[in-house]
């Protein structure tokens, strides 16, 4: 399993979409997900 791990991104919620997107997450305005794979990304705060 693949993990995508993204640092601390308070207040800039936009760019963290735009990260999970250049990473091939699909927003789908409820919730991110991967459409091939089984890959996750965490968020460290």
């Amino acid at each position: 399993m693949m993990i995508d791990v993204i640092g601390d991104i308070h207040g800039y919620a936009d760019k963290l979409i735009g990260l999970l997107e250049q990473l091939g997450y699909v927003h789908n305005a409820r919730t991110l997900y991967r459409q091939q794979g089984i890959e996750r990304y965490l968020s460290v705060t």
